[in-house]
């Protein structure tokens, strides 16, 4: 039988928690508010019954792991360079966590649902939206290909 979309959620859910790089993983979409380091893993579409012409007639899960770095206001009521650079290295440390973790001979690679890890495309940064000037992230989408 074909894991569902929630059966794999809630491992990679489990993995990020033991893995124990950020401060809160959640697996659904969301935006917390006031978390140092976060990441939310959100499904992203694919076909469990196969047709994934990377990997034969395989089913597969897309989902994107997104990577939150939070800063603070100073008593300006802005961000500091240093804020601001020591959030971006946050996030830098935090990205190469979730490559090392589901990467080819990481704890994540291959699941109790899913053969292999792999990444379709490469992570991007969008630049902090207006409502949130303090949080840096990064999308990085990665396929489950299922046993």
């Amino acid at each position: 039988m074909t894991a569902t979309i929630n059966q794999c959620l809630g491992e990679l859910k489990t993995l990020f928690e033991t893995a124990d790089f950020a401060n809160a993983v959640y697996d659904y979409r969301t935006f917390p508010d006031k978390l140092t380091i976060a990441v939310t893993l959100s499904y992203e579409g694919g076909n469990p019954h196969g047709t994934n012409t990377t990997d034969g007639d395989s089913g597969y899960y897309e989902f994107i792991a997104v990577c939150m770095v939070q800063t603070a206001l100073d008593d300006a009521g802005k961000v500091s360079e240093t804020a601001l650079r020591t959030a971006d290295h946050g996030l830098n440390t935090l990205e190469n966590a979730v490559y090392d973790l589901m990467k080819k001979g990481g704890a994540g690679n291959r699941g109790a649902h899913w053969i292999k890890t792999s990444f379709p495309a490469a992570s991007k940064r969008s630049p902090s939206p207006i409502q949130a000037p303090t949080t840096r992230w990064s999308f990085i989408p990665f396929r489950l290909t299922l046993k």
